[in-house]
């Protein structure tokens, strides 16, 4: 990052730390012939020219900042939770749910995630929830997403 970015705002970009805050390490050096602008975590960035100063973040980024399986069917076990990024492409594809506010777990991650108001269909990060399944599912239609309605299924999800 240039040396005159905000801090904070390129670190959740990073994914040092949230949108909430944290800490970081930062570590400054001399600037680069080129800067290349990009979009995660919620933060779009600019591509720039030369600068004559740049910092960069020092230690790992936060927990799962990798993304999303694309179901929760046996990717955790019941009583667990997991954090993921959801990509633009995730968010918005293709991809079978099934309930509302919870969802079998066999369904679509990321778009159980949009229809749950949990993220936009640019993506974002989320806790999924693993849970024991329900006697049935109701299927309904928001935040354009529309889900299935599905009798008892063995485990659930919910954001």
């Amino acid at each position: 990052y240039t040396s005159d970015s905000p801090i904070c705002r390129a670190a959740v970009h990073a994914g040092k730390i949230t949108s909430t805050g944290g800490e970081v390490t930062v570590y400054r050096s001399a600037g680069m012939s080129a800067y290349v602008g990009s979009a995660h975590n919620g933060v779009t960035t600019l591509s720039y020219g030369s600068f004559s100063g740049t910092f960069t973040f020092i230690g790992a980024s936060l927990p799962g900042t990798t993304d999303c399986p694309s179901t929760g069917q046996g990717t955790m076990a019941i009583g667990t939770s997991s954090y993921c990024n959801c990509p633009a492409a995730a968010s918005s594809g293709s991809g079978h749910v099934w309930g509302t506010d919870s969802y079998t777990s066999d369904s679509a991650i990321c778009r159980a995630a949009v229809h749950a108001g949990k993220i936009g269909i640019a993506g974002g990060k989320v806790t999924v929830y693993r849970e024991t399944g329900l006697a049935s599912y109701l299927g309904t239609t928001r935040n354009g997403v529309t889900t299935m309605s599905s009798g008892a299924y063995s485990g659930s999800i919910r954001f």
